[in-house]
């Protein structure tokens, strides 16, 4: 199994020092520990898309009733309303 050693911002000073001083701050990290992880986070991403777009139709689909519901109510008087009198 292949690993792959990577420093830290902060240990780039420590490339001269001896062996001993050198791992510390260093981590191993396995090639296909990380392919899992990263496979892990595509999906996540994928499911959590998923879950945004059906919600977004969903909003639409709901939008779209309504107005069409507010269409099919009458007014509450069809008289009311439609004229204004003021006396100056």
């Amino acid at each position: 199994m292949e690993r792959i050693t990577y420093f830290l911002p902060s240990d780039r000073y420590k490339i001269g020092m001896p062996n001993d001083q050198k791992t510390k701050g260093v981590q191993n990290m396995d090639i296909a520990a990380l392919s899992m992880a990263m496979s892990q986070v595509s999906v996540a991403q994928s499911a959590s898309l998923q879950v945004m777009s059906m919600s977004k139709d969903m909003a639409e689909q709901q939008g779209q009733q309504l107005t069409e519901m507010l269409k099919s109510v009458p007014a509450p008087h069809p008289n009311l309303g439609g004229s204004l009198d003021i006396s100056v």
